[in-house]
C-alpha cells in the first residue's frame, strides 16, 4: 500500500478536520488571533512534504 499516495487523496479532508478541532479546541489561545486563513494554509504544504517523505521512503525499501 502506498501511503504517501492515500494521503495525498486525503490532505484536503485532513485539514478541514484539522481547523476545525484547532478551532473548537479553546485551550488554543492562538486561534483567538488568527484567522482561519492563517491557520489553514501551511498545514497542506507540511502534509505535502510527509507524503513526499513516504514515498521517497517506499521507493528505497522496495528495491
Amino acid at each position: 500500500m502506498d501511503f504517501s499516495q492515500t494521503l495525498i487523496h486525503k490532505i484536503d479532508a485532513i485539514v478541514d478536520q484539522w481547523v476545525e478541532a484547532v478551532y473548537q479546541d479553546e485551550q488554543i489561545e492562538a486561534t483567538k488571533e488568527l484567522t482561519f486563513k492563517a491557520v489553514r494554509d501551511s498545514l497542506p504544504k507540511v502534509l505535502t512534504a510527509l507524503a513526499t517523505v513516504l514515498s521517497e521512503s517506499e521507493k528505497r525499501t522496495n528495491f
